[in-house]
């Protein structure tokens, strides 16, 4: 498919400037969270939202609500004509995150030193690029673009890797760091800048200027983080890292995603034409430690996914989510369970294969069609982990 050339609509932006707060203490624990963010950021908005160890002294957090009536859960239907593939060259490649592109061309993935990124094209062609510090690999394009940043406390910079280059992306105005997440098809580049103050505010690059970032709209007094982008430039994200999941329009405006009933909070993580999906219900399965300002999970997260077009949600009554890995264009969503990995739809799942001799998988990109997988297969003594692709 030819996608044709054209500047981003976002033209609605803002720059208004974020109050530094006066209380140490609130620092320090939006610190703590903002560095726990950028901790998922390297596995959870990928593999989104992937289980967190609980914290001791958090679990009585679970106790504020009462046991739920279970879902009836959806038909699980093997998948019977996957083959699934190692990827070569992958001595010096950091085992943890793999990510692939909509068009299943391009898969990406960070380096045991930390410093460089490793492209393969159509799973044969294999590219190294040096360069940048403590690499987190986090989205590629059709176009073979990548976007991640550096480790905050080493590197808190945002990163594209092009044309065989590590390029650092520029800071907007007043930021004083900045982490990238994610990137469509016309390059047009989504994430968080770090205001004084230890204020965070989604950004985006755009493509046709990408000298010049800009703060996304966010409602006065709210923090904000934009997670990925669609290519026809909407993008989705969260405000006050889970308080409510977060959709900017291609004009610009911002609007807060439904929650189900009952389930308020959470963060839209991908975006695949008119749907998104992601974690939800963050106020009851996450809680900030005092002690360390980090948000912790105190139980396994609840999905969703929204029709964009319609503006609903709808719950994925599924048990045992460790987290998502993508949504399809027709609004499947890519889910991590402990019994292996499965494409979920209200119809029913479809199981997808987990390699032969190996106990457990974590799938960490999909294509826009459903039909190619990237992920990390582990023995179950965890002696041996290697990067696989999916082809069903």
């Amino acid at each position: 498919m030819t996608v044709e050339m054209s500047d981003n609509p976002l033209t609605i932006l803002t720059e208004e400037p974020v109050p530094d707060t006066r209380l140490r203490a609130a620092d320090i624990v939006a610190s703590g969270r903002r560095r726990a963010r950028r901790r998922r950021a390297a596995t959870v908005s990928i593999a989104a939202a992937v289980v967190v160890v609980m914290a001791v002294g958090v679990a009585a957090a679970t106790s504020r609500r009462q046991p739920q009536p279970q879902p009836a859960q959806p038909t699980p239907t093997p998948a019977t004509t996957c083959t699934v593939t190692p990827l070569p060259d992958t001595d010096n490649v950091n085992s943890t995150v793999v990510v692939l592109d909509p068009a299943g061309t391009y898969a990406a993935a960070g380096t045991n030193s930390g410093t460089g990124v490793v492209l393969w094209e159509k799973f044969g062609k294999v590219t190294h690029v040096s360069g940048g510090a403590v690499f987190f690999v986090q989205a590629v394009n059709t176009a073979g673009v990548v976007v991640g940043s550096g480790r905050p406390d080493v590197d808190n910079v945002a990163y594209k890797v092009q044309d065989g280059a590590v390029i650092e992306l520029p800071l907007p105005s007043g930021a004083v760091g900045a982490q990238a997440y994610g990137i469509n098809t016309y390059g047009d580049i989504v994430g968080e800048a770090v205001l004084p103050g230890n204020k965070t505010r989604a950004v985006l690059w755009r493509h046709a200027d990408p000298l010049h970032p800009q703060l996304l709209a966010t409602p006065s007094g709210r923090q904000s983080t934009a997670r990925k982008i669609g290519d026809d430039g909407r993008i989705v994200g969260t405000l006050d890292d889970g308080a409510e999941p977060y959709l900017w329009k291609a004009d610009g405006t911002g609007v807060t995603l439904p929650t189900p009933p009952g389930q308020p909070g959470g963060i839209a993580v991908h975006i695949t034409g008119d749907w998104a999906d992601g974690p939800i219900d963050y106020q009851a399965t996450t809680v900030v430690d005092p002690s360390s300002g980090r948000r912790v999970r105190t139980s396994a997260p609840h999905w969703a996914r929204w029709n964009l077009a319609t503006g609903t949600v709808e719950p994925v009554d599924v048990l045992d989510i460790s987290g998502g890995a993508g949504i399809t264009s027709d609004g499947r969503v890519l889910l991590n369970r402990g019994f292996g990995p499965a494409l979920w739809s209200p119809d029913g799942m479809l199981m997808l294969p987990k390699p032969t001799g190996f106990g457990s998988v974590q799938l960490t990109g999909m294509s826009a069609d459903g039909k190619t997988f990237v992920g990390t297969a582990m023995t179950s003594s965890s002696s041996r982990t290697e990067l696989q692709r999916w082809d069903c």
